[in-house]
């Protein structure tokens, strides 16, 4: 791993520092990532994942170290000259994908791999295209609104073309569980990582014996008693600042490749609604979250509903104890769905 990761840094770390100042970029693409200057790197695919987010992560570090101090605004111009941001949004149920995020070197279905994929072939774009997305959702998570951005080359074709028709021509070609819902040009400082202020995410629940089978892909099926005041209170335990170090997945793997990585977020409101007889939502919003730290919430907080743990286990989980130390599962991927996202430009 080190030699590769000196090559990188070697060869492309000045041509990305260079990129940011002239607003140009040579280097060729070939794996995607959440680097808020959406510079391609020349990463061999061949790499592990590990050694990729350890590239990202110091990119990002040299980038808010050197970059950021030097500009008057924490906005970078990240369009490569000769194209156009677009900013849009999507929605899609996501049962049968396996999450957001491009997984290399597999065969496996993704959001952003096949809005890639679909946008490329319906719009005939032969250099790199990536699709960055505001929140990386996992395997069975949905999304009524997921943000997202990517940049379009300049072309006859695609400039004589209105942003509803390029929206209409690609959602012609998507599966029908991927909507492309919104399409519009967008400044060249706009990130829908970034830029992205808050979101929210809602949590389905249906306690009952029995539930409708309309629902049983969207909605947690809880067949115990739940006691819903309890489930309330426990819920509302969460507002604020904490650190949900107990209530995260691979934090010690974070910290490896991230020395300054925190696990202390912020949840700015979080509510208990009854929508039905027998159906729940648990509406969260949010700065930012971690992996998969609204399913250990929630699954959390339905043990101590049901009466499998005591509600000041809670307390002392949010006094930044592990993970190892919450014994409570997460709760399924398929009662959550990214419902809005909040941004500026």
């Amino acid at each position: 791993m080190l030699p590769i990761m000196l090559h990188f840094f070697i060869q492309n770390i000045p041509k990305i520092l260079l990129a940011n100042f002239k607003n140009t970029c040579s280097i060729p693409c070939s794996i995607p990532c959440s680097i808020p200057c959406n510079i391609p790197c020349n990463i061999p695919s061949s790499i592990s994942v590990r050694t990729c987010d350890y590239i990202e992560n110091t990119i990002m570090f040299m980038l808010n170290t050197v970059m950021l101090p030097t500009l008057s605004t924490n906005k970078l111009p990240t369009v490569t000259p000769g194209y156009i941001r677009y900013r849009g949004t999507c929605s899609y149920d996501g049962t049968y994908f396996s999450g957001w995020q491009v997984q290399r070197n597999t065969n496996k279905r993704t959001v952003a791999g096949t809005l890639e994929t679909t946008i490329k072939s319906s719009l005939n774009l032969t250099s790199p295209f990536h699709v960055t997305g505001s929140s990386r959702t996992d395997a069975g998570v949905h999304a009524k609104q997921q943000l997202l951005h990517f940049d379009l080359p300049s072309s006859p074709d695609i400039d004589s073309s209105s942003p509803s028709h390029l929206k209409d021509i690609i959602n012609l070609n998507l599966p029908p569980d991927l909507t492309l819902l919104t399409l519009t040009p967008t400044t060249s400082t706009f990130h829908s990582i970034t830029s992205c202020t808050s979101k929210t995410y809602v949590y389905n629940l249906c306690v009952s014996p029995y539930q409708s089978p309309h629902s049983r892909l969207h909605r947690l099926h809880v067949y115990r008693d739940v006691d819903v005041d309890v489930l309330e209170d426990c819920l509302r335990r969460f507002e604020g600042t904490h650190d949900f170090k107990a209530f995260a997945g691979q934090v010690e793997q974070k910290i490896k490749v991230k020395k300054n990585f925190t696990t202390t977020r912020t949840i700015n409101s979080i509510t208990l609604s009854r929508t039905s007889s027998t159906s729940y939502s648990i509406s969260i919003n949010l700065n930012g979250a971690l992996y998969k730290m609204i399913r250990n919430i929630v699954g959390t907080c339905l043990d101590v509903a049901m009466g499998r743990v005591d509600i000041l286990e809670v307390e002392r989980l949010l006094e930044g104890k592990g993970r190892v130390e919450n014994k409570s599962k997460p709760a399924k991927p398929h009662g959550l769905c990214l419902e809005e996202v909040f941004f500026e430009e």
